[in-house]
This record gives C-alpha cells, structure tokens and sequence, in this order.
C-alpha cells in the first residue's frame, strides 16, 4: 500500500527540510504544493493522502485577502481531521491550524528568533509526538503567535510566547517552533533578513548566524524524532497499536 502525504510548501524558504529523508526512508510518498502561489493547489479534500503537512512561511496566518490559499487550507485541515488524517502544521501552518479550530492568531505579538529550550506542560508527558524528548530545543522564526483552540490539549511552552504546541483529538499537531530547519533553510533566512535591512533584521541574523555554531544541531535531532513518530502514525494509522508500539521504543531510546 502507498503512503503519500500533502505537502503544502507555503514559503521558498520553508520547505520540508530535515523531515523530507525521514519521511523517503520510511517509504512515504510526498506530493508537495505551493497554496501561496497557487490557491487551487489545495485540494478540497483529503482522499488519497495519508497525512497533511502546512509548513512555514514569512505571511501572517491572517492575510486572507493577499493569499486565498489560506481559505482553502483551513476548510482541507478541517476535512483532515473529521477524517482522522494525521496532520501537522509547523509555524505558520501552526498558526493556520490553531485559526481552523477556532484558536486566534496575534499579528506582531511574539518576536522569538534563534534555538530555544521549549518546556513540555504536564499533558505532555502522554503525548505520543512530544513526549520523553529531552532537551527539547528547537528553531523560532516568528513575530505572530496563536492561542491553542478550545477543546486542545497544550503540549509546550517558551518563556517569552507560552503558546507552542498543542494536539487536537488523536492525530492533529501544531507546532509554533520549527523542528524542520538545517543549516540551509537559516541560511536562507539570514540572507533574507540581512537583505531587507534595518536594525531588529540584522539583530534577528546575527542571532541565526550564532545558533549556526553547533545549538542547530539539537534542533535538527528533534526534528528527525517528530519525523520518525509522525511517520509511524500516518503508516499505522493514528491510534493503532503498529503505532503506540513503534512511539514506545523510540521514547525508550532516548
């Protein structure tokens, strides 16, 4: 049986990054589409696709009118999860995914830039994506942030944006770090903030190009753990004991 997941690319410089050769290896099939560009790219419903992936991207989860694709996103994200499809969204897909379930997105509300020690809440000890991972560190890229949804479970927290990651149900995740990110994706960043200029950009890079020597490479493992668990789910089936099992020994190896 194949295994192909949505991939909704919304930004040139977010693409799947370290999760794309965990995804290969575990044999799933990755059919990967631009919404920002082209709103008709998003499907309008979930049929063939064993999981759903909404990466980052330098729009705000709010801009409606200069991005139809947004619309679209939200109305497959809610098909996903009626149909119990894995889903993951990551910054900005986070923060898409927090709006779909009405959660609120705050435009210019939390500016965190670089790797961070995140803080797992008591509820996320029994999380199958996040539990047992420690430390858990991971990139932030982002200046707008979301409230979690009512009726979510809220996984993790940050001193300066307490809002990280939060489950909807069984099988719906969305995180405001990026557990994605190499060292090609900050780079890209770091060009891009250094080429729009300004004070707080060359601050935000200075930051990136420090977290380059060596904090990276936490990020990048947990990245590759919540590649590996992910992976289990939509190959599995959210919920199964194929699963639960594979989660287990992965927690246990840590």
């Amino acid at each position: 049986m194949t295994h192909t997941i949505l991939v909704l690319q919304n930004d040139p410089l977010s693409p799947l990054g370290v999760l794309e050769p965990v995804f290969r290896e575990q044999g799933i099939g990755l059919d990967i589409r631009y919404p920002m560009e082209d709103a008709d790219s998003v499907p309008e419903n979930v049929s063939g696709f064993a999981g759903i992936v909404v990466l980052g991207g330098a729009m705000s989860a709010l801009d409606d009118t200069a991005y139809p694709g947004i619309s679209g996103i939200i109305a497959l994200l809610r098909c996903g999860h009626w149909k119990n499809v894995p889903i993951l969204g990551i910054c900005l897909g986070g923060q898409i995914l927090a709006r779909a379930f009405g959660g609120v997105v705050h435009r210019d509300a939390c500016t965190e830039v670089g790797v961070t020690r995140l803080e797992p809440t008591p509820d996320c000890e029994d999380d199958p994506l996040l539990s047992g991972i420690e430390p858990l560190a991971a990139m932030e890229m982002h200046f707008d942030r979301f409230d979690v949804p009512p009726g979510s479970v809220e996984l993790v927290s940050s001193p300066d944006c307490p809002h990280q990651a939060f489950r909807i149900g069984s099988a719906v995740w969305g995180l405001q770090f990026h557990p994605e990110v190499t060292p090609t994706i900050v780079g890209g960043w770091i060009e891009h903030l250094d080429g729009i200029g300004g004070d707080d950009n060359r601050a935000h890079a200075r930051r990136l190009r420090n977290d380059l020597d060596g904090r990276l490479a936490a990020s990048m493992d947990v990245g590759r753990m919540i590649a590996r668990r992910w992976s289990a789910m939509v190959l599995a089936g959210p919920g199964s004991d194929a699963a639960d099992r594979e989660i287990e020994g992965q927690i246990a190896g840590i």
